[in-house]
């Protein structure tokens, strides 16, 4: 120990990068600070006005989420999912997935995961984004969005689409 009294200074100065550099490889403050991204709307302006055809609010299940889902049709026919005012828990495997509820709740009881259409994966926890819809999905049947992590094979949180 009386060393350590006598080159105390040099312990110092030496541990000072080290703990610098130890912050720079691990950053704790990841842990909390979240990522935000706003995508512009994904309809350009030549191509008019997209319609609303359905929308719901997220309501959380086994993590906090909330936001609003709507699906809106361009004027191309295609159909678009937009997620607005969206926030959930960190992970770093969400999914946004159109499902049929019945299909839905029948695969989730036998813990197989949701049936219906993997729109794509969550690009933040906190963003507003958007996701195009595959012309074979039937958009009449498919009323559910389900923020979806196959991992833990949990839903995050659910919306409940109602025509507009």
């Amino acid at each position: 120990m009386n060393w350590m009294k006598k080159y105390k200074w040099i312990l110092l100065i030496g541990a000072v990068p080290v703990l610098v550099v130890l912050w720079w490889l691990f950053r704790p403050e990841k842990l909390w600070v979240t990522e935000k991204v706003n995508e512009p709307a994904p309809f350009s302006a030549s191509a008019g006005e997209p319609t609303l055809v359905a929308t719901g609010k997220l309501e959380s299940k086994s993590q906090p989420t909330q936001g609003r889902a709507s699906i809106y049709k361009n004027s191309d026919g295609k159909f678009e999912l937009r997620l607005t005012d969206f926030g959930t828990a960190k992970s770093d495997d969400l999914s946004i997935i159109l499902a049929n509820p019945e299909e839905t709740a029948r695969t989730m009881d036998a813990k197989q995961g949701p049936t219906g259409t993997n729109l794509g994966a969550v690009q933040a926890s906190t963003a507003e984004q958007h996701f195009a819809v595959p012309a074979n999905a039937d958009v009449t049947k498919l009323t559910e969005v389900l923020v979806y992590e196959p991992k833990g094979n949990l839903v995050y949180g659910v919306a409940k689409l109602e025509a507009f």
